[in-house]
């Protein structure tokens, strides 16, 4: 809930072609039809596929005709996102992560532009913390923010099996389980 106590604020973000847009589209739709208000605002930096995106829709009550900077639940696919919005949550928020970037240095981030890595070295430094993305979710959770780990590629994998699909196939339903856990806190 945003500050005002009467609205949600929410973000899913990963790479292009990862269903970053598939599940907004879900989140917004749910919120709907549960009778909530939904504006939603697509961002991205590339039209590359597997370059980083994401997508913020806030819910209300009330009409809602812009979206909010702060983010009280955020939903990341990889580690760009885990790295460039962790700090965006604010006390009393929540972040789901995949457990395999946890453990990813703030310089190894792929794709992460060499001023955001500096930035966030800097931040992380000034804090204490190490200069991975497990320091961003120390400083995450030392500022109130509910952290919530998911081993996307396990449950990829047991669902593959299960099914007897191929793991791209599985893969499909990351957005689903990242809305369905977001939801879950609604």
């Amino acid at each position: 809930v945003t500050s005002n106590h009467d609205e949600l604020a929410w973000r899913i973000g990963g790479p292009q072609g990862s269903g970053v847009d598939t599940a907004a589209g879900i989140f917004q739709r749910s919120c709907a039809l549960g009778g909530l208000n939904v504006f939603g605002r697509r961002e991205y930096y590339s039209n590359i596929m597997g370059r980083h995106s994401y997508f913020d829709v806030r819910v209300a009550h009330h009409p809602v005709h812009s979206h909010c900077d702060e983010v009280q639940v955020l939903t990341t696919f990889e580690d760009e996102s885990l790295a460039r919005h962790t700090t965006s949550v604010v006390e009393g928020g929540a972040l789901f992560y995949s457990s395999k970037d946890a453990e990813v240095e703030v310089q190894a981030v792929t794709y992460l532009d060499t001023r955001a890595k500096d930035d966030l070295i800097t931040y992380l430094e000034e804090r204490g913390l190490p200069a991975t993305l497990r320091g961003l979710l120390e400083d995450a959770q030392q500022r109130g923010v509910q952290t919530y780990e998911a081993d996307f590629g396990q449950i990829v994998e047991l669902l593959a099996s299960h099914l007897e699909v191929a793991p791209a196939l599985a893969a499909r339903t990351m957005n689903t389980l990242a809305v369905a856990m977001s939801l879950a806190l609604v």
